[in-house]
């Protein structure tokens, strides 16, 4: 299984995933993502005026196999 990946741009099929809003940036996050209880938290770090770096905090990308 993958883990998360973040990238710029519009997904090659955006049908696949979930378009919000989140501090004002279009962020896509996959359909059949897994998000803790508390659910997803995504926010911008850094200064305003320099780059700033994507968090996204809440997402369950491997989860253990009952067994």
């Amino acid at each position: 299984m993958n883990g998360p990946a973040v990238s710029a741009g519009e997904p090659y099929l955006p049908e696949g995933f979930d378009e919000t809003i989140a501090d004002g940036i279009k962020v896509y996050i996959y359909k059949g993502a897994v998000a803790s209880p508390d659910g997803i938290k995504i926010s911008l770090e850094g200064h305003w005026a320099l780059f700033h770096r994507l968090q996204v905090e809440g997402l369950i990308y491997g989860q253990p196999i009952a067994g």
